[in-house]
């Protein structure tokens, strides 16, 4: 189809459907170049329609409605596959999502004081999965995720140093299967994980030295 053919095709779409609940949405943008402020119209007028799952590829850097995203509570499944920068509350909540899948993702805080530890509360969330994403902030981050079954990560680059090392914490008491792969400088805690069954680690091709460190509280 061609470009212009597609963009109508698009817009009558989300026109369409401006007054209407939104199940399911998938947009993958592979064959052209589109303009970033329209592509981001685009995902905040389908989040701002209690959209359930979302399904975004695109392989172009787009300015990411962020506060539309974590407004949205009606998110079941979340797959965002792009190259876009995600501005992070010091707390946030999706209470319906249950799958979570990013790939390509840079995210940054939108607080700059490191002394706040950021949340992010997910109550339903049994699939975390991370690829190729960069975690451009020095401030803890603490995922609290009751459900969580399966948590993997690859690539994961973060901003840390000596002097302030960033860890995550992870509260997940029926988590079984941790994963991990790449070059990851933060610390991950594990709270209340006795159920962890499957641990992975493997480096990735291009890295000498592979630093990680994982340490399990549990608590009775």
């Amino acid at each position: 189809m061609p470009k212009e053919q597609f963009v109508c095709s698009v817009n009558r779409v989300v026109l369409h459907f401006a007054n209407s609940i939104v199940k399911s949405f998938s947009l993958c943008l592979t064959s052209y170049h589109y303009d970033s402020s329209l592509v981001s119209s685009w995902i905040s007028s389908i989040l701002e329609k209690s959209v359930q799952k979302l399904h975004i590829q695109y392989a172009d850097k787009i300015l990411f409605p962020s506060q539309t995203l974590f407004s949205c509570s009606s998110l079941l499944q979340l797959v965002l596959q792009m190259r876009c920068t995600l501005s992070v509350p010091i707390f946030a909540s999706l209470p319906n999502l249950q799958s979570l899948s990013l790939s390509g993702i840079r995210l940054v805080s939108e607080s700059s004081n490191y002394s706040e530890d950021i949340i992010l509360r997910f109550p339903l969330l049994k699939v975390f999965e991370a690829r190729g994403c960069e975690w451009q902030t020095k401030q803890n981050i603490s995922i609290e995720a009751p459900l969580l079954e399966r948590f993997s990560v690859a690539s994961w680059r973060s901003v840390s140093n000596e002097s302030h090392k960033s860890s995550i914490k992870i509260v997940a008491p029926y988590l079984a299967d941790f994963s991990y792969e790449g070059d990851l400088e933060q610390d991950i805690i594990l709270l209340n994980s006795s159920s962890v069954h499957s641990v992975n680690r493997m480096n990735g091709k291009r890295y000498a030295i592979i630093y990680l460190f994982i340490t399990i509280i549990l608590f009775n």
